[in-house]
């Protein structure tokens, strides 16, 4: 009976999500520290979800973990735009990938209309649920 609780609290755990989240591992990666001002090359970063966990030299990266090469790659923060003028219905679609692609997570749109709010929300619903790319 004990064999079968702890079966139907692991599948509950599930349902309810509570599983463990996917662990990525970039290993030998050089990292910018931009609050240092230095590069910290052959680094490894682990993340757990969408949250970065560790990074370092001396990381043990999990069993279970997905790992990515970034031998000769740099890994830096989320780079920002702050004067755009993309929050167009018409150019949304080209521009926000080319965002992504580019390092930049955040944009400040410079001409956006006040009455496109409601569709600046959708958008960002739209990214949060995995239907849009973005940050």
């Amino acid at each position: 009976m004990r064999k079968i609780s702890i079966v139907i609290l692991f599948s509950l755990l599930h349902v309810l999500g509570f599983a463990q989240e996917k662990i990525l591992a970039i290993k030998n990666v050089s990292v910018i520290d931009v609050k240092n001002n230095k590069i910290q090359a052959n680094t490894v970063v682990l993340i757990k979800g969408d949250k970065i966990t560790a990074i370092n030299k001396k990381v043990s990266i999990p069993k279970e973990a997905i790992v990515i090469d970034g031998t000769g790659k740099y890994l830096i923060p989320g780079l920002w735009d702050m004067h755009t003028h993309t929050l167009h219905v018409e150019r949304i679609e080209a521009f926000f990938p080319l965002f992504i692609a580019n390092g930049i997570t955040g944009i400040r749109d410079m001409a956006m209309p006040l009455e496109n709010l409601e569709l600046l929300k959708q958008w960002r619903r739209e990214i949060k649920s995995g239907h849009r790319i973005g940050l």
